[in-house]
């Protein structure tokens, strides 16, 4: 679900060396072609609501789906969620693409505070950050377990950037900027004591400045989705903090927490809560809402009757001399006109004569 994958095996590097070539320097390469479906385009060419809240729902499912094969993807962003083919069925709404950064974390996952990379900063979960900062420092103290927990956290993020940064289809906001839409551009920014400072505050606050044409139902779909990451956060918290218990049964539970089993109940808490949205915005729309007018109708400063009242200036004909005319009281004018061959002055009785309907 969310993804179609095919790697073809094709030829190998050690076979074009000597039969009994050894180096510990070789390593052997396999040459692979991944064959994948063409889908819709990039999360941010969204055309409706409907549209990008299902293609997020189904992204995450397919998320899960890889994660139950054994594979963590470590990246989720903007640019590797697509938008479903136009009439996908749910399940395909949403794909998740780009496994560079995808790990096999049932058989070699890499130990805590080893493997931080997990994509673009912007959409990079709080906990990846905090070790990046503490192995800068050498001052790593609790372990660090990429999981499945980590990713539902970065698409929060991501679906955070489409609410707040576009107030309709491809129009990025361009209003009056609000405290949220602050905090957003500065998790780009280079320090990541303030990065990580952000990204915390964003997933704490009321986050209320979002466009009116979303609507509440993706209001409350923002509420849900934090109070989930608060949950999975206060959980984390508990084990890493427990002084009872040593390191390595701390990355004993936190491995738990986010295993297959462990993260089913978040997978399906998330994915109620945009269930719930999904359903919402159907209502309105068989209620008669069109998202392509809404904002058009419910954002203009003088309402439909009122532009109706007032009535429109009438034209009391053309107010400007036609172009040949020259005023009565100036003589002796000289002008310019052009034609084909040249350039010729004309006085006023040569410009009378050619115009109709004037008495010598």
């Amino acid at each position: 679900m969310g993804i179609f994958l095919m790697t073809l095996n094709g030829g190998e590097t050690r076979a074009f060396r000597p039969r009994n070539a050894q180096h510990e320097s070789f390593h052997n390469r396999i040459k692979s072609r991944v064959v994948l479906k063409n889908y819709g385009g990039f999360l941010n060419m969204f055309t409706s609501r409907h549209q990008v809240v299902a293609a997020f729902r189904d992204a995450i499912l397919g998320h899960q789906n890889l994660f139950g094969k054994g594979i963590l993807h470590r990246d989720v962003g903007m640019h590797n969620i697509l938008l479903g083919a136009p009439g996908a069925k749910p399940g395909c709404r949403g794909i998740i693409i780009d496994l560079d950064m995808a790990v096999w974390f049932l058989k070699i996952m890499p130990s805590p505070c080893q493997d931080y990379r997990t994509g673009a900063q912007r959409y990079q979960p709080v906990d990846m950050l905090q070790n990046m900062l503490e192995l800068s420092k050498m001052q790593s103290k609790n372990p660090v377990l990429q999981t499945a927990l980590d990713d539902l956290e970065s698409f929060f993020f991501v679906l955070l950037d489409i609410l707040l940064m576009y107030e309709l289809p491809r129009v990025p906001f361009q209003g009056a900027e609000t405290t949220s839409r602050m905090f957003m551009k500065g998790l780009d920014g280079k320090e990541l004591v303030a990065v990580i400072a952000t990204k915390n505050t964003l997933l704490e606050r009321r986050l209320d400045d979002v466009s009116g044409w979303w609507g509440d139902m993706c209001d409350v779909l923002l509420m849900e989705y934090q109070s989930l990451l608060k949950k999975i956060v206060k959980e984390k918290e508990n084990i890493r903090w427990d002084k009872s218990i040593s390191a390595e049964e701390k990355y004993d539970r936190l491995k738990e927490l986010g295993s297959i089993e462990g993260s089913k109940p978040y997978y399906l808490e998330v994915t109620k809560a945009f269930d719930k949205a999904l359903a919402a915005i159907e209502a309105e729309e068989d209620c008669g809402r069109d998202d392509d007018t809404f904002f058009d109708r419910h954002s203009s400063p003088c309402p439909p009757e009122r532009q109706a009242a007032v009535p429109l200036p009438r034209r009391n004909g053309n107010l400007k001399r036609p172009f040949r005319a020259i005023h009565p009281d100036v003589t002796n004018v000289k002008r310019t006109i052009k034609n084909v061959r040249s350039v010729q002055p004309i006085d006023d009785e040569r410009e009378n004569e050619n115009e109709p309907g004037e008495e010598d």
